[in-house]
């Protein structure tokens, strides 16, 4: 008997942490969806192509329940577009968003993705997105205003970030950290127009900061600083790590951008710098990265069109063309053009045809949003509207990008 009841409390312990998964139709409604959670452990699945959005809509994630909101891994990502996510008080949760598009709301104090009052009490094990396009914000993407706010870990993967901190006459960055935010790791990312910062934190701080396989790009505005640590930080180490990434050119630069602005005068700052590069308009008045390799042009010589958000190389000659930046845009081969065929990526009528037996093939638009991916030899591009794409072809542990015109 006694052990027919530890095999009944293994049962039911197992059992409540098992996600339980939700599959919203595409007319379905995600705000009323997540109040009625209770505690546990959720996948909300959302088609391609939806679009879930409330001008003035706050979401509030419920007590002790960890959210994850997935779009499929092909097609257009699914939109979400509300005035904010938040918490409840005295709460423990994670909260994941993979292969989706989140934008700003559109309602007249909509302004933030997520923002935690100064009366807000939490716990955030862990805010992810992975796979995500995140566009158009007016103020930030993660905001914390207390220090009873304690977040474990912010991690951005494999994402498209562009145009934040909009909003004119307002001082926000991707991430404004008042509470403790212990790590924050951005990785195979391209940042874009992050105008009026990156990581701005104050009170307590963080202990490690991760920047692996990023591209930015037409970063910050004058008098504004890249990371800013302000001097009410009582955390006394930060472990700042950058590895294979890329700092293009400064938002403007008559007034002086700073890149780290350390204020906090018992904050010592450890950096590990490896294999990253700045190009000659990431210019700067104080607080630069250490052991940046110096790229001789500026970002139009070393990207093929930045102003469109397209970072393959234009240089075939760069250093890290193989090794730095957002894995998305390196060149694995010199064969690899900006336009039409390669050696080893051929553009057909109706397809892309690529010189292997097995590869994993995927195809974007120009703003980097994932449209479509296959295995194989070939992809049909046949529903694609005519104009200018990007292909991916991952083979044989390299990878080959290229921009293709579909006629």
């Amino acid at each position: 008997m006694k052990k027919l009841y530890s095999l009944l409390f293994l049962f039911l312990l197992c059992g409540s942490i098992k996600a339980q998964t939700i599959n919203l139709p595409a007319n379905g409604n995600l705000a009323d969806t997540i109040s009625k959670l209770t505690a546990g452990t959720y996948v909300i699945n959302l088609p391609a192509g939806s679009t879930y959005a409330g001008p003035g809509v706050t979401i509030t994630v419920p007590l002790n329940v960890n959210l994850t909101i997935n779009g499929p891994a092909d097609g257009v990502k699914p939109i979400i577009q509300y005035k904010l996510f938040d918490v409840t008080d005295n709460t423990s949760t994670a909260i994941s968003f993979n292969n989706v598009e989140l934008t700003c709301g559109t309602g007249t104090s909509d302004q933030y993705l997520f923002n935690f009052g100064t009366a807000r009490i939490c716990t955030m094990t862990k805010i992810e997105f992975k796979n995500c396009v995140i566009r158009d914000f007016l103020r930030s993407v993660v905001r914390s205003q207390a220090t009873t706010q304690v977040i474990n870990e912010v991690i951005f993967d494999n994402c498209i970030i562009k145009n934040i901190g909009i909003q004119d006459a307002q001082n926000y960055a991707l991430i404004n950290g008042a509470g403790e935010i212990k790590k924050i790791t951005i990785k195979n990312s391209t940042l874009t127009n992050m105008v009026k910062g990156f990581i701005d934190l104050k009170n307590v701080g963080a202990d490690e900061i991760n920047i692996l396989d990023c591209t930015f790009n037409n970063n910050i505005v004058d008098t504004r600083s890249f990371i800013n640590l302000q001097s009410s930080i009582t955390k006394t180490a930060l472990a700042l790590n950058v590895t294979n990434t890329i700092f293009g050119s400064s938002k403007q630069t008559a007034n002086g951008v700073t890149g780290i602005n350390n204020l906090a005068t018992t904050l010592v700052i450890t950096q590990t710098v490896t294999n990253s590069f700045k190009t000659s308009d990431w210019i700067l008045v104080s607080g630069d990265f250490n052991n940046l390799t110096a790229y001789s042009g500026a970002s139009t010589a070393l990207f093929t069109d930045p102003a469109t958000g397209v970072f393959t190389f234009l240089d075939a000659g760069f250093a890290g063309k193989t090794t730095a930046g957002d894995p998305r845009w390196r060149s694995a081969t010199t064969d690899i053009r900006p336009i039409e065929n390669t050696k080893r990526i051929r553009v057909l009528s109706h397809a892309i045809e690529v010189d292997a037996e097995i590869a994993e093939i995927s195809l974007y638009d120009l703003q980097g949003r994932l449209l479509k991916r296959a295995v194989g030899s070939q992809i049909s591009t046949e529903e694609l509207h005519s104009g200018l794409y990007i292909v991916s072809v991952f083979s044989e542990g390299k990878r080959f990008t290229t921009k293709f015109v579909k006629r």
